[in-house]
């Protein structure tokens, strides 16, 4: 009998160990279905939001950019004034959603896991882990908040909290944007539920 079990006990490690490779590649695949479902989501959020920005914005406004500041800035400021009543019924985070937040959450802890291991810039590893963005919009990191901001009207377009693990901030690597993102001395009023609630020292708020 004795004999019969040490034969078995090898089958079964032989049976289990596929069975439990399987499982890993199964939940590696679904990760990854996962993380393309999510980048999909965000980027179609991103161009419904600059098929907006450009649609609204004054074709004269090329004409005057660079040459006459004073113009220029009406212009932008206008620009934005549009886009803030086109998008003052949609909810916060509507490009951060919470598929797309919970995987931006789950890359970043990654890319601060690696900064950390190999001692480089966090913030700078951390963006080459973010989907890219064309050229209109960016992100800014506000301690462990991530902004999205429209560098044409500078307009904070999303904000999605807590992007970044707590340790992150300790680390002196940790480079914030905060200081960048400094409010112009007559800012506009702060709505009650609009993005830039959590951080009232941004420039402006789309709602």
């Amino acid at each position: 009998m004795a004999a019969f079990v040490l034969f078995l006990l090898p089958v079964l490690a032989l049976t289990t160990t596929p069975a439990r490779a399987e499982t890993v590649l199964a939940h590696g695949h679904r990760q990854v279905a996962e993380h393309a479902q999510a980048v999909t989501e965000f980027t179609t959020a991103v161009n419904r939001y600059l098929e907006l920005h450009r649609l609204l914005e004054s074709p004269m406004a090329y004409l005057t950019r660079g040459t006459d500041l004073e113009q220029t800035e009406r212009a932008r400021e206008a620009h934005r004034k549009a886009i803030v009543e086109a998008r003052i019924a949609l909810p916060r985070g509507d490009i951060f959603t919470p598929r797309v937040a919970a995987d931006i959450r789950r890359e970043l802890l990654i890319a601060v896991r690696h900064a950390q291991t190999a001692e480089v810039d966090v913030t700078q590893l951390a963006l080459e882990y973010l989907p890219p963005l064309p050229n209109e919009v960016e992100y800014r990191f506000v301690d462990r908040d991530l902004v999205l901001l429209d560098t044409e009207t500078l307009l904070v377009v999303d904000v999605l909290e807590h992007a970044l693990p707590p340790q992150v901030v300790d680390d002196p690597a940790f480079q914030s944007n905060e200081q960048e993102l400094c409010a112009p001395e007559i800012a506009p009023p702060v709505v009650q539920g609009s993005p830039c609630q959590a951080h009232p020292e941004l420039p402006m708020c789309w709602s």
